[in-house]
């Protein structure tokens, strides 16, 4: 399943994230109101286009471990 999925509607573009948050978190947001998450949902976005987003295998890839001393 992609990350971001994309439906456009005229001049309005709708984008459904699946992604994993702990579950107070998911409360917190869930509890807020409708304008209060729809603020929340353009920061996930903003940080997505920003690459803060990326897979955590390109994180490892990126960063190579040092060889733990015996």
């Amino acid at each position: 399943m992609p990350l971001v999925k994309r439906q456009s509607f005229e001049d309005v573009e709708v984008v459904r994230l699946n992604i994993v948050v702990p579950i107070d978190v998911y409360e917190r947001i869930r509890n807020q109101s409708f304008q209060e998450r729809k603020s929340i949902s353009l920061l996930v976005v903003e940080l997505l286009k920003q690459g803060l987003g990326r897979k955590r295998e390109d994180n490892n890839q990126s960063h190579e471990r040092s060889p733990r001393p015996k």
